[in-house]
């Protein structure tokens, strides 16, 4: 009798564990897509608001940073660097800790960088 109820609970156990196994499949949400920094919308506006553009017109220092030339000024100087976005002037000498006169703020200076390293492209 003793040999059986042992039997019985073992196999009672054997039952419970095989019951609780399942096959769980966890599903890892698919990142979204980080945002498109906007040349147009995002970057140029920053030169307005550090006041870059009061030197750096079409009659001014190049490179012209007016709305209507940036783009073609900074790419054509080659003031961007996408293969290593870190030495792209553009970037480095008015960030924060840079040496131009005029300086962006933390915030300013990684959506450059982000902008360049997600292809510098214009909009």
């Amino acid at each position: 009798m003793k040999k059986l109820l042992t039997i019985g609970i073992i196999l009672a156990t054997l039952i419970m564990f095989l019951n609780s196994c399942q096959n769980k499949f966890i599903i890892e949400p698919v990142p979204e897509p980080t945002d498109t920094i906007s040349f147009s919308q995002q970057i140029t506006p920053i030169w307005v608001e550090q006041g870059c553009t009061g030197c750096h017109t079409t009659t001014g220092q190049q490179p012209d940073l007016s709305v209507d030339n940036a783009y073609l000024s900074i790419t054509g100087m080659g003031l961007v660097n996408i293969n290593d976005p870190i030495q792209s002037k553009v970037y480095y000498y008015p960030k924060p800790d840079g040496n131009h006169y005029a300086k962006y703020t933390s915030a300013q200076a990684s959506m450059v960088l982000q902008w360049i390293e997600d292809g510098a492209l214009n909009d």
